[in-house]
């Protein structure tokens, strides 16, 4: 999860970022479509029922999701550069990662 950032837009007005601005993407692999589409779906459900889009992006899990996908980046980039080239070619290493991260395949139809 990205950091928050505020500005002012003006008096009574608001503003909610989703996806790529909000800084919803997946460390690993630099996607940010399935997860902003989750967050999308999480904001709908927040401005339909007066909930707080905060609690729900926490209870859904998407908050948790993105940061091992942060975790993983940070011991990717402390790996020499060998080891690194090594995963990259080598698919199943990274499809397993993932996997342990995900603990499933997060572009699944699965829906949050």
């Amino acid at each position: 999860a990205g950091q928050r950032c505020e500005f002012e837009i003006g008096k009574g007005k608001k503003v909610c970022l989703v996806g790529d601005a909000a800084c919803q993407v997946k460390n690993t692999t630099g996607g940010g479509i399935v997860p902003g589409l989750w967050a999308g779906r999480m904001l709908v459900k927040a401005i339909k029922g007066g909930i707080s889009y905060e609690k729900l992006l926490k209870k859904k899990g998407i908050r948790g999701f993105l940061k091992k996908h942060a975790l993983v980046r940070k011991i990717f980039d402390l790996l020499p550069s060998s080891l690194k080239t090594l995963a990259v070619k080598n698919a199943n290493i990274g499809i397993v990662l993932l996997g342990w991260v995900e603990g499933r395949d997060c572009d699944s139809k699965k829906k949050y």
